[in-house]
């Protein structure tokens, strides 16, 4: 296939197009993936689709197993796909600028720990939104489908094992990290800003839809956060390594913070502090994730003035 071979379409257009490839290679690689789960599980095809749709926590592993069929089918291998067809430098789209510096991904690492603070906020304030009266009943199915999600995290993170443990990070962090920032960052932002001409509304507008397609609205707020850091780190450097690693490091954070720790712990979030202590943490963490963004964007911006 010729790189660029759907170059010529309009932002619009692509933008449409790379949803239906989305979900069309989801429904390729799930057909795929199922007829090996009937194989390797020794389940019928009727078994496997009342463990999928009945969250069966009992065969966690088959649920792992099709949380992994659908990262791959839903954004790796459509984002791998799209680059081909839509940019003539095919996969450098997603390396359009010099080797990133080694102190980018100190900073990066600096935005995602420090940041945890301002995340904490956003979802504590996203926990507390409320919908109108007259749309109770959506408001309801909202609440069990979060409920649902949370259930299933849980069950998915609850392990002793090391290869639990090692399953739940390629799960959870490394595969998600590299087909989300490559789909959202490397495809879809580049898009809208194609389309609007306007960088950091290109950015909100891919955050937006991140945060949205998660279909967890009591974390939309944190997401959307992180989609924007994501998004002005890779617009800046011009590599998707550093938004991967940044993604990459919120992710396994939770992770190893549920292993290492009891449930209680690591959910008890900001609250245990004193009001001041609270505020203090979230000011030094602004503080902080500021300044690593304006190093990340002042040295990338030296370099791009250069060549």
């Amino acid at each position: 296939m010729q790189k660029g071979f759907l170059s010529s379409l309009s932002p619009g257009a692509k933008i449409v197009f790379s949803i239906i490839i989305a979900l069309f290679s989801m429904f390729v690689v799930n057909i795929l993936g199922t007829l090996v789960a009937i194989i390797f599980f020794e389940m019928s095809f009727t078994d496997l689709q009342k463990t999928i749709r009945n969250f069966d926590l009992d065969n966690i592993s088959l649920l792992k197993y099709y949380q992994i069929l659908q990262t791959l089918g839903l954004f790796v291998i459509p984002a791998l796909f799209l680059a081909r067809l839509f940019f003539k430098g095919g996969l450098s789209v997603f390396f359009q600028n010099h080797r990133p510096y080694r102190s980018d991904f100190m900073w990066v690492a600096v935005i995602i720990f420090f940041g945890i603070p301002i995340i904490s906020l956003l979802g504590q304030c996203n926990s507390s939104f409320s919908v109108p009266s007259f749309l109770s009943g959506f408001e309801t199915q909202l609440k069990v489908m979060e409920e649902r999600a949370e259930l299933l995290t849980t069950a998915f993170l609850s392990t002793r094992s090391t290869s639990g443990l090692l399953v739940n990070i390629l799960m959870i962090a490394v595969l998600p990290a590299i087909g989300e920032e490559l789909f959202f960052r490397g495809i879809i932002q580049q898009l809208f800003i194609e389309w609007t001409k306007k960088a950091w509304l290109g950015i909100l507008l891919s955050s937006f839809l991140f945060s949205f397609l998660h279909f967890q609205f009591y974390g939309f707020v944190p997401r959307f956060y992180l989609g924007v850091v994501f998004g002005f780190v890779y617009l800046w450097t011009g590599t998707i390594w550093l938004s991967i690693t940044a993604h990459f490091l919120n992710n396994v954070v939770a992770v190893l913070a549920y292993y290492f720790y009891d449930k209680e712990m690591t959910g008890a979030g900001i609250e245990m502090y004193s009001e001041f202590a609270t505020f203090l943490r979230i000011f030094i963490g602004a503080l902080v994730v500021i300044l690593a963004l304006w190093q990340i964007y002042s040295r990338n911006k030296l370099n791009r003035i250069r060549h």
